[in-house]
């Protein structure tokens, strides 16, 4: 519950990561 509400919450580090690798 905890990790799924930060997921929700602030954007974690690997997706801040994820559109860098994207694009």
């Amino acid at each position: 519950n905890l990790s799924r509400n930060n997921l929700q919450g602030p954007v974690p580090p690997f997706l801040q990561e994820m559109p860098n690798l994207i694009n």
